[in-house]
């Protein structure tokens, strides 16, 4: 069973439109025996906090039925972790739960369109990958 660790952003852009998060997801949900959505009570926090986007799903009607469609199905695959060692590596500082939970999973993925705030390429085990690589090493049998 292979352990991802999965993005805010790519909750955001799977609600949005169909593109790779959205792919992301579907393969999560298709292939519930083979991947395993790792979380923490830091990033379901973050994730559950997406309902409230007002500047999202004021131009977005159908925002917030997705995003909960979204996260029920991540909660679905996922396994709860509980960080006890806490990084300090990305700029944006909230990032480091993701760090701190693939570090504690074990993750082998953390999944990341956010090229500005993840610009090292692996921590630890985990290589960060954007949906559409993850998507490539998917559908090539090669995680």
């Amino acid at each position: 069973m292979i352990r991802i660790v999965i993005d805010t952003n790519i909750l955001v852009s799977a609600s949005l439109k169909r593109g790779y998060s959205f792919k992301v997801l579907e393969e999560i949900a298709a292939d519930i025996k083979s991947i395993q959505v790792c979380l923490s009570e830091q990033v379901l926090t973050e994730y559950y906090n997406l309902v409230f986007y007002k500047r999202i799903s004021d131009k977005y009607p159908l925002f917030i039925k997705k995003i909960s469609t979204n996260i029920e199905k991540l909660e679905r695959a996922g396994t709860m972790f509980f960080p006890k060692k806490h990084f300090n590596v990305l700029k944006d500082v909230t990032d480091n739960k993701l760090l701190n939970l693939a570090y504690e999973a074990n993750a082998a993925y953390l999944i990341s369109g956010n090229k500005n705030d993840f610009s090292i390429t692996q921590f630890e085990q985990a290589k960060i990958v954007s949906p559409k690589k993850f998507c490539e090493l998917y559908e090539q049998n090669a995680l």
